[in-house]
């Protein structure tokens, strides 16, 4: 039975939940109006007991009412959790607490594609540059909270990408095998060659490399993983057979380290694009549309090179279309083109 109970100027409600536990919650400083507080509550812990309420949807419709402040604070946490970047995290909460602002809205649920089209406004001009990635942030959280239940619909779906100048991506271009064989001969620090070669003969990204560790390797079965916090998708963990040529290399730098060490020492990204370009310079390789990212592009090409099924060159590049694939990361020379041309036959 629901009573109250006094505690210096308030009253506290006393009352017993669906798991018959008693419960004290702060109320008023008249009796009535608390005792009335916690019978409400106990009818509502009565009927979730019988079945009449589900929990689930009670918790949802509490959610729906907290304010949109207390959401951005559980997503940033669920952004730390999934291992972003803090720098990521840092601009992300700031574009949504900007948004939010904006629009004048205290509820998650009550943030429109009306308030962020209005918000686009004021951004374009601002800074073109930043739109797509200041939306971005914005429905990712609000398609988070529809995954929660805190928004019962996502609205945002109909927003696309905006085309405007600046967002550019610069043209990175591959390293032909000649330059392959000169950048690991030139090289002289043994650290940066592993980099290297590690990276041309799987194609891992900057922070793919970087998260390395001996329980990435599967030296039985010849196999290297990226965890879904570390790949760039990071809906689920990602596979890749291990080329033999590193076997001894990689090997040599996972002995002596626990399984959660890392193997490669790697500076910031733009020192290790300069490091590159340093080496590609002093190995005579013209440096032009050369970064860290090259790597990459010489990996893939070079599988292309290879005349490997266009479905396999898409699932050892990793990328989610072959689109991606072939339009971004192969690329041929005029020569390439005159020997597709030479090896037609008329009859």
């Amino acid at each position: 039975m629901a009573s109250a109970v006094k505690q210096g100027k308030f009253w506290y409600g006393v009352f017993y939940d669906e798991n018959h536990k008693q419960k004290w919650v702060k109320g008023y400083t008249d009796k009535a109006s608390t005792v009335q507080m916690a019978q409400e509550m106990e009818a509502k812990a009565r009927a979730i007991k019988i079945g009449q309420v589900d929990p689930i949807v009670q918790q949802e419709q509490q959610d729906r009412n907290k304010p949109a402040e207390y959401h951005i604070d559980k997503y940033e946490t669920h952004l730390r959790s999934n291992g972003c970047s803090a720098n990521h995290i840092s601009y992300t909460i700031a574009d949504i607490r900007k948004a939010f602002a904006f629009a004048g809205v205290k509820l998650a649920a009550q943030f429109t594609l009306d308030h962020l089209n209005a918000w686009v406004v004021t951004l374009t001009a601002d800074s073109q540059r930043t739109i797509n990635r200041r939306v971005g942030s914005v429905k990712a959280f609000l398609k988070w909270c529809h995954g929660k239940g805190i928004v019962s619909k996502y609205l945002l779906n109909a927003w696309k990408k905006r085309k405007v100048k600046g967002t550019e991506k610069r043209k990175c271009r591959h390293l032909t095998a000649a330059e392959v064989s000169k950048l690991l001969k030139g090289t002289t620090d043994a650290e940066r060659r592993d980099v290297y070669k590690f990276a041309l003969l799987t194609g891992f990204r900057f922070s793919e490399i970087g998260s390395m560790r001996p329980e990435s390797f599967n030296f039985k079965e010849m196999t290297i993983t990226v965890s879904a916090n570390d790949a760039k998708n990071k809906a689920k963990a990602q596979h890749i057979p291990l080329n033999p040529d590193l076997l001894k290399m990689l090997k040599a730098r996972c002995k002596g380290k626990a399984l959660e060490d890392r193997i490669f020492t790697m500076p910031e990204r733009t020192a290790a694009a300069k490091l590159l370009r340093d080496d590609c310079e002093a190995s005579g390789i013209n440096t032009a549309r050369v970064m860290f990212h090259s790597l990459r592009h010489t990996f893939i090409t070079r599988l292309a090179e290879s005349n490997i099924h266009p479905s396999i060159l898409q699932e050892l590049a990793r990328h989610s279309t072959l689109e991606t694939t072939l339009q971004y990361y192969v690329h041929f020379l005029q020569a390439d083109k005159v020997t597709a041309i030479g090896m037609l036959k008329a009859g």
